[in-house]
């Protein structure tokens, strides 16, 4: 990616992820001196005081060595938003280490236990909340931890996206589900809390290799983030040394009420107990200054948005905010229309279904009604066949009887003829002899 250009001015290195806030890259900033920047070419469309809000809110920042700054914005040629943030030489995305499954020794551990503790101090003491702080926002040496100081970057970049609301595409909100804070998925305000949560996911997955929680749908992972407990970090890697201590500094901080949640120095008194565990307190130390830290505008690059006052910066913010209410609000509407258009399709399909099962019941009773009419219809003609053979037959035998009467009585006329005659001839012959004698 040696060849590529940026606005005329960043030659890319490498490449580092492709997200929803669209391309970071690794580049060398010929407006400075050719040092090192990451650049993020925005995908979701923004305002140019927008992109100036972001710098002048991370500049707040100025005094921590842990963070890279925002410290340039500008647009393409062809109008695309970007924004230039410091970065140390060949660095890299710890996400990149964790997406290898790759899983940090306590020293370097101790490393970011350091950093977090630093950065999270800085943000609050500025009043700004990161929000999508995790292991996509967290800088590496490209050897892992410990190549080159680990930094926080994208401090303000949540502003590129409105919050989760409910119906939102997996495109739709700020920050990295698997990171982003129990209560920011719940469709709750954030507070400083919030990025506590998020730090030690990061500290929980740099230990495991994993994030706690991870799905191919990133709205799955969101629902997940908001309800599920992550897994004891003693039982994913029981023989990380000072486990244990680094599990009962991070389950606190990992409640999914931020009301339950230590403030920010219990949290750090804690996690300097795992430090002291391990021997880290020379990797935990803070690191020097990003190179060309405290120079002038110059030295980074001149700014190519116009420069607004404290009082247009804070009217930017405030329209930022409205807009993203009015989005908020339309996402929502949007949401009960579809709910109540689902209700109706689910009632029209269950009257229908009703008067499917009525009709199917109708016919039933028909088929019934109409299968006993031809039984009774059957049953009938069976009963008059059975009377007419019952008839029949019983007219047969009367007139057999009679025949046989007439036949018994014509045999006894002729046996009674045959008797008198027998009789008679007797008669005649008994005379004659008596005639004789």
């Amino acid at each position: 990616m040696a060849d590529r250009r940026i606005a005329d001015r960043f030659d890319v290195e490498e490449q580092l992820e492709e997200s929803k806030l669209g391309v970071l890259s690794r580049a060398r900033d010929g407006a400075a001196g050719g040092r090192t920047a990451l650049v993020l070419e925005i995908a979701p469309a923004v305002e140019d005081d927008m992109l100036e809000g972001i710098v002048r809110t991370e500049a707040q920042l100025e005094g921590c060595a842990d963070v890279l700054l925002s410290y340039a914005s500008g647009r393409t040629s062809e109008g695309k938003a970007w924004l230039a943030c410091e970065a140390d030489d060949g660095a890299t995305l710890l996400a990149a280490a964790i997406d290898a499954r790759s899983r940090l020794e306590a020293p370097a551990i101790a490393g970011l236990v350091g950093t977090m503790g630093r950065v999270l101090a800085a943000l609050q003491g500025a009043g700004i909340e990161h929000l999508d702080l995790g292991a996509h926002r967290v800088q590496v040496g490209a050897g892992g931890p410990g190549q080159a100081p680990a930094r926080v970057f994208g401090l303000a970049w949540s502003m590129l996206l409105p919050p989760y609301a409910s119906g939102a595409s997996a495109d739709g909100f700020y920050g990295e589900p698997g990171y982003l804070a129990a209560e920011i998925c719940k469709q709750k305000a954030p507070s400083v809390a919030s990025d506590r949560y998020s730090a030690a996911l990061v500290l929980w997955a740099s230990a495991a290799g994993k994030p706690p929680f991870r799905s191919s749908n990133p709205l799955m992972t969101l629902r997940r983030q908001a309800i599920e407990k992550p897994l004891r970090l003693d039982l994913v890697r029981p023989a990380l040394g000072g486990v244990k201590t680094l599990q009962a500094a991070l389950a606190p901080q990992l409640e999914k009420d931020p009301s339950r949640r230590p403030d920010l120095a219990t949290m750090r008194a804690a996690l300097d107990g795992f430090v002291t565990e391990v021997g880290g307190a020379e990797a935990a130390r803070a690191p020097e200054p990003p190179a060309g830290r405290g120079g002038d505008a110059g030295g980074r690059g001149e700014r190519t948005t116009v420069n607004l006052s404290r009082a247009d910066l804070d009217q930017a913010l405030a329209e930022r905010k409205d807009r993203e209410a009015d989005e908020q609000a339309a996402a929502a509407k949007k949401a009960e229309e579809e709910k109540a258009a689902a209700e109706q399709a689910a009632a029209a399909a269950k009257k229908a279904e009703e008067e499917k099962a009525a009709a199917e019941k109708a016919a039933a009773e028909k088929a019934a009604a109409e299968q006993a009419a031809a039984a009774a219809k059957k049953a009938e003609e069976e009963k008059a066949a059975a009377e007419k053979a019952a008839a029949e037959q019983a007219a047969a035998a009367a007139k057999k009887a009679e025949e046989e009467k007439a036949a018994a009585e014509q045999a006894a006329a002729a046996k009674k003829a045959e008797q008198e005659k027998a009789a008679a001839e007797q008669a005649a012959a008994a005379a004659k002899k008596a005639e004789e004698e």
